[in-house]
């Protein structure tokens, strides 16, 4: 008897995995406490949010057209 596939094969075509590089974050105790708050509130981990926060700010402060 066949056994049974327990893990779904990544779908290249659905899928689409993108490479990430570590960073470390050093915050003041202050910043760090309402950082993990936050993430709470939102009920995700602090690296997720994160990792938004950065995102989004990258988003908002990147010239678009330009060279540099």
């Amino acid at each position: 008897m066949a056994r049974k596939k327990t893990e779904n094969p990544p779908m290249p075509a659905v899928e689409e995995e993108v490479e990430m590089k570590a960073v470390r974050l050093y915050l003041p105790e202050d910043a760090h406490w309402a950082l993990r708050k936050m993430a709470a509130e939102h009920k995700t981990n602090m690296a997720m949010m994160a990792r938004q926060i950065v995102m989004e700010y990258l988003a908002k402060h990147t010239r678009k057209g330009g060279s540099r």
